[in-house]
């Protein structure tokens, strides 16, 4: 029993999950592409295109994290570009976020792209890469229809 105990705990503090906050800043690049993130077990990524303009998108892209709870770490209205980090419900589970938001054409139409990390092993495996970044969409989606 004692042996499966500290297995088990060096399982829990090498994954991350007994670690305190992480931080998006500096995380990711200045493209909507899939990335190689330092420290990430786990990459997600979702797009939509939304009938609004970019700085339409940019401000429900803010308030649909700060509703869930998540850090917004950075903002660049210039680049399109939203960084946050939290922590999932599942586990406790660290992850990082970056949210591209490119105008389409002259007309109200932009490009919404969600790229998210898990860094943390052992936590939410299955639903966070295609999940998360489309609970963030959705939420988005749900905050632009009030505009």
């Amino acid at each position: 029993m004692k042996p499966l105990f500290i297995l088990l705990s060096a399982l829990f503090l090498l994954s991350g999950c007994g670690s305190s906050t992480i931080t998006s800043i500096g995380v990711y690049g200045d493209k909507p592409i899939a990335q190689n993130i330092k420290g990430s077990y786990s990459q997600g990524m979702t797009s939509r295109v939304v009938e609004f303009t970019s700085e339409e998108c940019f401000e429900a892209t803010k308030t649909a994290l700060l509703r869930k709870g998540y850090n917004v770490d950075s903002k660049d209205m210039q680049k399109g570009l939203i960084t946050a980090s939290g922590h999932l419900k599942c586990e406790n589970a660290r992850f990082t976020v970056a949210i591209y938001i490119q105008q389409l054409n002259n007309s109200p139409e932009s490009k919404i792209t969600i790229i998210a990390d898990k860094h943390d092993l052992i936590a939410c495996q299955m639903w966070f890469s295609q999940g998360f970044p489309a609970a963030i969409a959705t939420e988005t989606l749900q905050v632009l229809s009030t505009y």
